[in-house]
C-alpha cells in the first residue's frame, strides 16, 4: 500500500496506524517529500519510506529496482554510481564516516545534471552541506534520530540542490546564517557563506528552513540549456 504523509482528510502516518490495527501483515510504503517524518514511518512498521522527486525514468530502466536507498556504508559500486564520479567521491567519504558514527545518510541523486560546474565547485558545495549536517547529527544522543537525506534533481531551467537532516537545536539567524543557541558548536555558519559564494557564481540562491526538528538547506541554480 503507497501513502503519503500530506494527504487530504486524513494525514498519512495517522491512516497507516488505523490500517496497521486493522492488518499487522499488510505492506506500507510511504512515498512523501516530507523527509522529515521518516523516523515516524518506522512506529509503524513502514517497509519503506521513498522520498519525492521519483526519477521515473531511470525507474523504468532499472525494471523498477528501487532508487531511494540509503546509500551504502561499505560501496563497491562503479565510479559514476550517481552520474558524476566528483560527487560519488564526496558521498563515499561521507557515508563512510556516517556509518562509523550511526547516522543514516540517504541520497537520490542526479549527478549528470553537476557536468557543467567546475570540480572544485562541487567539492565545497556538497563537502560543506554534509559537513555542517553530520556535525549537527553527532550532537544527537538518540542514533535513530540521526538522519541526513541529500537530493540533487533538475526542474524544469534549474539545478535543485536540497540536504535536510533532523535538528534539536533552537537555532538563531545572523545575515541569514543559522548559529546554535547552545553554545555547542554546532551550525556555527562555517561553511554557509562559502556555499552562498559558490552557488552564486552560477547566479543561484541558498534557502534555509529550520522547523519541526527539521532543518533544511535548498539550492536553486539556473542553468542555461533547459533540463527535461
Amino acid at each position: 500500500m503507497l501513502l503519503d504523509v500530506d494527504m487530504p482528510f486524513l494525514d498519512g502516518m495517522t491512516a497507516a496506524g488505523h490500517i496497521r490495527r486493522v492488518d499487522p501483515e499488510v505492506v506500507i510504503v510511504f512515498v512523501t517529500n516530507l523527509a522529515q517524518y521518516a523516523i515516524q514511518g518506522y512506529s509503524v512498521n513502514a517497509l519503506d519510506y521513498i522520498l519525492k522527486p521519483l526519477n521515473y525514468f531511470s525507474l523504468a530502466a532499472d525494471g523498477g529496482a528501487p532508487f531511494w536507498t540509503p546509500w551504502p556504508t561499505t560501496w563497491e559500486g562503479s565510479a559514476d554510481e550517481s552520474g558524476n564520479s566528483v560527487l560519488d567521491t564526496v558521498l563515499t567519504g561521507k557515508s563512510l564516516y556516517c556509518a562509523r558514527h550511526g547516522v543514516e545518510l540517504t541520497c537520490v541523486a542526479d549527478g549528470a545534471r553537476l557536468d557543467f560546474m567546475d570540480i572544485v565547485d562541487i567539492c565545497s558545495i556538497f563537502g560543506n552541506l554534509l559537513d555542517n549536517a553530520i556535525e549537527c547529527e553527532l550532537n544527537i544522543q538518540d542514533k535513530k534520530k540521526r538522519l541526513i537525506h541529500l537530493a540533487v534533481y533538475a526542474k524544469k531551467d534549474f539545478l535543485i540542490i536540497q540536504c535536510g537532516n533532523y535538528c534539536e537545536q533552537i537555532l538563531e539567524f545572523q545575515d541569514g546564517i543559522p548559529i546554535s543557541t547552545k553554545g555547542d558548536g554546532a551550525y556555527h555558519g562555517f561553511g554557509v557563506k562559502s556555499i552562498r559564494y559558490t552557488a552564486g557564481k552560477y547566479g543561484g540562491t541558498v534557502t534555509i528552513h529550520n522547523q519541526n526538528s527539521w532543518f533544511e538547506m535548498n539550492i536553486v541554480i539556473p542553468v542555461k540549456t533547459p533540463v527535461v
